[in-house]
């Protein structure tokens, strides 16, 4: 069954197809032909697997990483960061191990 998978996928991709729908394709026929599995199912699956915190939360944060690098935040944030930590030696300083 893997093999038929696999060379699905293989004569999709090299026919062109775009790699998600290759695998969409592939899997579908494969589960339709050698498993009893209801098609009816397989929506649903994948609904189920997407609708958790993980999958959402990394599209939101590159979202607000490109919103605070259009709208200057992240310069300002890094500026205050700099301006409460810059003394702060990232390497070992100069001069007694304690202090005085």
């Amino acid at each position: 069954m893997s093999a038929v998978v696999f060379g699905l996928l293989m004569v999709l991709l090299f026919a062109g197809f775009p790699i998600a729908l290759s695998l969409g394709i592939s899997t579908s026929v494969v589960l339709y032909y050698f498993t009893t599995v209801p098609l009816t199912a397989i929506p649903q699956k994948i609904f189920t697997n997407l609708d958790s915190f993980p999958l959402i939360a990394v599209p939101l944060f590159i979202l607000a990483s490109n919103v605070f690098s259009v709208g200057g935040v992240a310069s300002r944030l890094i500026q205050v960061c700099t301006a409460f930590l810059g003394h702060i030696c990232s390497r070992p300083c100069p001069g007694p191990a304690r202090p005085r």
